[in-house]
């Protein structure tokens, strides 16, 4: 994968990230019982997101180029977008949400027990994938340019 294509997919990761972010703080004003289900999945998604930003730092530095193990962020952040996408998906109810509201009918929370740990398990997993690649690149010191 090319530099700039990596920086563009993390760019367009993020933008998603918000958008279900968005999504989850109006179902916890919407959803009580659900607090702490919607916490923790954001929090998971801090996490992601993090793990994006060190991607994308470390992809426009000056070794960018170099660092392989970098280079094969394709997969984790393909599966990162999907499994967002899904969850954007099973929370947003769509433009009959105003008219649900006008008609005093609350919005149900879309996940079970089960449901939250397999999203929170999916999202720790595309997070894991990425800092480990993080992690090779970070060891890796490509020798100095320097003569």
């Amino acid at each position: 994968m090319e530099v700039l294509g990596a920086t563009a997919s993390v760019a367009a990761l993020v933008d998603l990230s918000v958008k279900v972010t968005s999504l989850l703080v109006q179902y916890s004003k919407d959803v009580r019982r659900a607090t702490a289900d919607i916490e923790r999945i954001k929090s998971e998604l801090t996490e992601l997101k993090s793990a994006w930003d060190n991607v994308k730092k470390l992809l426009d530095g000056p070794n960018g180029k170099r660092l392989a193990a970098s280079q094969n962020f394709a997969i984790a952040l393909e599966d990162s977008r999907s499994r967002l996408e899904d969850l954007e998906k099973t929370l947003d109810p769509g433009t009959g949400r105003s008219a649900l509201r006008k008609l005093g009918v609350r919005l149900k929370w879309p996940l079970d027990k089960k449901d939250v740990g397999k999203t929170i398990q999916d999202l720790a997993s595309c997070t894991q994938m990425i800092s480990l690649g993080l992690l090779v690149d970070q060891a890796y010191v490509p020798p100095s340019l320097d003569v």
